[in-house]
């Protein structure tokens, strides 16, 4: 049985069964009808190397080394917070800390029309719109007579109210508000002003001390004067 001759393109779309393995690359030539260069291929394997990697021996390279991972925690952050559970009746331990640290926090007067800060103060200015409104219709009270068209002497008739009350008025005497008020004559003044230093302060002591001691000795000689007087029993 004769199989039909393959062109080289056909050939190289239909990859066989020990082609299967080849790289991608080398296929896409193929398809477009290129020749692979032997230079793709190597630039493909080809590893690049620092010049200045360090050179590790055989164990160090057989080592496995522990992951770097950056954990983005607060080392500032209290790790012993304890509250009061009402569910469980007991203090508890807090799990999780929060880690976020605001270095910088300052309230501004502007918001964005389109945030959710503005559309929650306009809701809350057209609620309070609403409640004004509302409070004026409360407080507007219309009282709106209909004229029946019966006579026009009925116009100055007086209204009698709905409960059909006599209509009689009574008002007591306002009484005239009296303002009564006394005071009394403030206290002397007496200006007293002066310097104190250690100084003045020394100089009343020793004044006081001076004085002190001539009383004592004043004292004695009227005592010493007493007895050279007393009587002497012979």
């Amino acid at each position: 049985m004769n199989k039909p001759k393959q062109t080289p393109s056909e050939k190289a779309v239909t990859p066989s069964k020990r082609g299967t393995g080849h790289r991608r690359s080398s296929l896409a030539l193929y398809i477009r009808g290129e020749e692979a260069q032997d230079g793709d291929e190597a630039q493909a394997n080809q590893r690049l190397k620092q010049k200045d990697q360090v050179q590790l021996t055989p164990e160090e390279l057989r080592q496995r080394m522990p992951p770097k991972i950056l954990y983005p925690q607060n080392p500032r952050a209290p790790q012993n917070i304890t509250r009061f559970s009402f569910k469980d009746n007991q203090f508890k331990k807090e799990g999780t800390v929060e880690q976020t640290v605001f270095h910088l926090s300052i309230e501004s007067a502007l918001l964005l029309k389109d945030s959710p800060e503005a559309a929650e103060q306009e809701e809350l200015l057209r609620l309070r719109e609403q409640a004004r409104e509302r409070r004026r219709e409360l407080e507007a009270v219309e009282v709106a007579i209909e004229d029946d068209g019966a006579t026009q002497d009925e116009e100055g008739r007086v209204i009698r109210n709905q409960f059909n009350n006599v209509d009689r008025a009574t008002q007591i005497k306002s009484c005239a508000t009296v303002e009564q008020s006394c005071s009394t004559l403030p206290p002397p003044k007496r200006l007293c002003c002066g310097t104190a230093n250690r100084w003045i302060i020394y100089d009343a002591y020793m004044k006081e001390a001076e004085a002190q001691n001539r009383k004592d000795s004043e004292a004695k000689v009227l005592q010493k004067n007493h007895y050279s007087y007393l009587p002497v029993n012979s």
